[in-house]
């Protein structure tokens, strides 16, 4: 096998393997050929792409020679391809050929172009979409994204054509995104993680999800100085083993209602009360209690997030599924 086939080649997995999914999430460990071989391959296969990151100073960064993600890629083809900022926009440049091959832009700024036209936008690649830090947060960052693809796809489809491609590229850390809370996906990685699953397949919803294996670079890359360094560490399990390292899975499951009393509910969300345990269980299911809507928010957290953050805290919450914890995570 050569050194090149080591590596994860996500263009072949979103386009011929998994061809049918309108939007691809692929998530793996650190240097495994994500970005590489989906940037590559749509040069390499002339589809116009949109290289997308969550924020203007992401972005700004991407336009220096230094870290221009095409920079590997063009030391090993000799290609010659750049992110060039204009007033307006930013263009990616085959300076070789002289040819436009995509744009790039942060989704943090992108509403100033709601009104332009990227109709010769095949492929919107979302590059680290999984925000690792405790800051750079971003408000509604789901429906920004969903507004993004809406600009760029507007109506492809009711003209008969093919709606442009979504691919969602991070490094394993953490599922709690607000992309994937909204999608409900949390509890789907869950499950995928606890049965040793790699791809997940939605057809209805044009949806495919991998957490990507092994194919041969782990290894290698585990042998170097760092890895053998940082050998069971929390950056070894993400980098190496693709291990969402600051996530918990052990405090969701299905218990006995009849041992709980409702304690209140916000936007669908009920939390009981066990009858004899310090213990709260989150749940989608009903009760006769006190409803908070969402313009309640601050009422519901003056009457019960104290109390809700204490039990987290305590580690004293269980879940029926991942995608109520992640919600309540980011709920109080």
């Amino acid at each position: 096998m050569s050194r090149e086939g080591l590596y994860i080649n996500c263009f072949e997995r979103v386009f011929t393997e998994h061809s049918f999914a309108f939007f691809s999430i692929l998530i793996g460990g650190r240097g495994t050929g994500k970005s590489f071989s989906t940037l590559r391959d749509c040069v390499k296969n002339k589809k116009v792409f949109m290289y997308l990151r969550r924020t203007q100073t992401e972005l700004d960064n991407c336009c220096s020679t230094s870290s221009n993600p095409f920079k590997k890629i063009n030391s090993m083809y000799n290609w010659d391809i750049q992110l060039q900022a204009n007033k307006d926009n930013v263009i990616i440049l085959d300076k070789k050929n002289e040819k436009l091959v995509g744009y790039a832009a942060a989704l943090s700024t992108f509403g100033k172009f709601r009104g332009a036209d990227f109709s010769d936008v095949e492929v919107i690649i979302f590059d680290e979409f999984i925000n690792t830090t405790p800051f750079n947060n971003i408000k509604n960052e789901a429906n920004m994204l969903f507004n993004l693809i809406e600009t760029v796809n507007r109506n492809r489809e009711l003209d008969g054509d093919e709606p442009v491609k979504v691919i969602l590229l991070s490094n394993a850390n953490t599922i709690d995104s607000d992309i994937i809370r909204a999608l409900k996906l949390g509890e789907v990685i869950k499950n995928m993680k606890e049965q040793g699953l790699e791809d997940y397949e939605d057809h209805e919803r044009g949806l495919y999800l991998s957490l990507l294996s092994d194919t041969g670079i782990r290894e290698l890359k585990s042998q170097t100085s760092l890895y053998k360094l940082t050998r069971g560490t929390a950056f070894y399990d993400m980098s190496i083993n693709n291990e969402f390292t600051v996530d918990y899975f052990g405090d969701t499951r299905k218990l006995n209602y009849q041992e709980f009393t409702p304690l209140c509910g916000f936007k669908g969300i009920y939390f009981y009360k066990h009858k004899s345990k310090q213990l709260i269980y989150v749940t989608k299911r009903k009760a006769n209690c006190q409803v908070y809507e969402d313009h309640q928010k601050d009422k519901f957290l003056r009457d019960y997030g104290f109390m809700i953050k204490n039990y987290i805290v305590a580690n004293l919450i269980i879940y029926s599924d991942y995608d109520l914890k992640l919600d309540v995570l980011n709920m109080v």
